[in-house]
């Protein structure tokens, strides 16, 4: 059996550790940057910008700092939204395209934020899942005896 010194085994460990970092890092990967300004075109510090991958789906949260500058780095190359909100001020969604080790600078605006209107319970303009869930259980909510007495307390069918 061959015995192997405390610096081998350091060394080879240390060498599986870099690895295995390596590998966690996309080989191919973009950032964005920019700053947030309200209104009166001044800096706002603290605002919530939200990288959308409109490709995956995935969400990325980063802050802005004191000057209004963001950043988020190690994002894999596609399609962005980005979106930011801090007291009441948001922007419209903003798409930006990411290239393979490229950056790209998005300053956003941000302005006074509309209320969005909510349909009322029922409307048929309702999301998919709360259309289907009202209908699913719209007679157990009514009281009411109906045909449809065999689907009384199942799941609803989503």
């Amino acid at each position: 059996m061959r015995k192997f010194s405390a610096v081998t085994l350091l060394t080879l460990a240390s060498s599986v550790g870099a690895a295995q970092a390596q590998a966690l890092v996309p080989k191919e990967s973009a950032a964005i940057r920019g700053t947030t300004r309200g209104p009166a075109d001044q800096p706002l510090a603290a605002a919530r910008i939200v990288i959308n991958d409109t490709d995956t789906g995935n969400n990325h949260v980063v802050m802005s700092d004191q000057n209004g500058d963001f950043q988020a780095a190690g994002l894999e190359p596609g399609h962005f939204q980005l979106t930011a909100e801090k007291d009441g001020l948001a922007n419209p969604p903003q798409a930006v395209e990411l290239r393979a080790n490229e950056g790209a600078r998005v300053d956003l605006t941000l302005n006074e934020s509309r209320a969005v209107a909510v349909s009322p319970a029922g409307s048929t303009s309702q999301p998919g899942f709360i259309r289907r869930f009202f209908q699913a259980y719209r007679y157990d909510w009514k009281g009411t005896d109906s045909a449809d007495q065999k689907y009384r307390g199942y799941p609803a069918p989503v």
